[in-house]
């Protein structure tokens, strides 16, 4: 049986190359995962900002930015993240789309030699027609194939198209969740081959993962922020200490209190003469 799966190519030697080995795990994991990912998506090595920013730190984009000085393994563009030098080891999205012009012809080619061996070995003229309807058929099969659906030759099982597959920057509605199967087989689904259901169930899921990378989004810029107010509060009061002379540089005052760069020498002075000035008034009524 023929393997369908997607490969991505990397070489015996990659995990020792000199930019590569120095790198932390989660950097490698990410280049790894991430050419695997553009591979299966045909992006040619575009990690798009709102993908990659929810899938990965910024600080292993940030590492992957900077492991060689000349050719480091991640290039920042405008939309995101470009791959250094994909379209040398893997394949792109025009070189997978004419290998698979090359096989449907190939296939053609050998459907029709086929299909007139049999003819003649029956002693009967080809079907032009229906030799016709079958090459049609065969074209349009391998047409919605390379897009990724599922043929059926039922006619409310459709294939998938490229409209049914929603920009990856463009978020999810959270309020309008689609639904898991095709509308013959709502609300409970079919244990039969379905491909309309198939379709409702990648759209679904999708619209799954496009409100798990709206949140892991939201969290990182929480993060982010969070950490940049936590900064600015250490620059402030570091600030504060080092202009401060009534404490050590640690923040804290000789009687081992933290300071809070107040001088209070001049309230309590003046309160202590308060104090002993309403004492003193009390003193001559206190003898009358």
């Amino acid at each position: 049986m023929k393997d369908e799966r997607l490969y991505g190519k990397f070489t015996l030697s990659f995990p020792n190359h000199r930019k590569i080995a120095i790198l932390s795990d989660a950097a490698f994991r990410c280049l790894v995962e991430a050419t695997l990912w553009s591979r299966s998506e045909m992006l040619d090595g575009l990690l798009p900002r709102r993908y990659a920013l929810a899938t990965w730190s910024v600080d292993v984009l940030a590492e992957l930015c900077n492991n060689d000085d000349e050719k480091p393994s991640l290039i920042e563009v405008e939309s995101g993240w470009r791959i250094h030098d994909y379209a040398e080891h893997q394949e792109t999205k025009s070189e997978i789309e004419a290998r698979r012009e090359r096989n449907r012809a190939a296939g053609q080619k050998g459907g029709l030699a086929k299909a007139k061996r049999g003819a003649k070995r029956n002693g009967k003229q080809p079907a032009s027609d229906a030799l016709s309807q079958s090459v049609s058929r065969e074209r349009e099969r391998e047409r919605e194939i390379s897009k990724g659906g599922y043929v059926s030759e039922v006619p409310h099982l459709h294939a998938e198209t490229e409209q049914n597959h929603p920009d990856p920057e463009s978020p999810s509605d959270e309020t309008n969740e689609p639904p898991r199967f095709c509308a013959r087989h709502m609300p409970s689904g079919t244990l039969e081959r379905c491909g309309a259901c198939a379709e409702a169930r990648k759209e679904h899921d999708r619209w799954l993962a496009g409100l798990d990378i709206q949140a892991k989004a939201r969290a990182q810029r929480e993060g982010r922020e969070l950490v940049a107010q936590r900064q600015a509060a250490a620059v402030t009061a570091a600030a504060e200490v080092a202009n401060c002379t009534l404490c050590n540089d640690d923040g804290y005052r000789t009687n081992g209190l933290v300071c809070d760069h107040v001088d209070h020498a001049a309230s309590t002075t003046n309160g202590r003469a308060a104090a002993r000035a309403a004492l003193a008034d009390l003193a001559p009524r206190k003898h009358a």
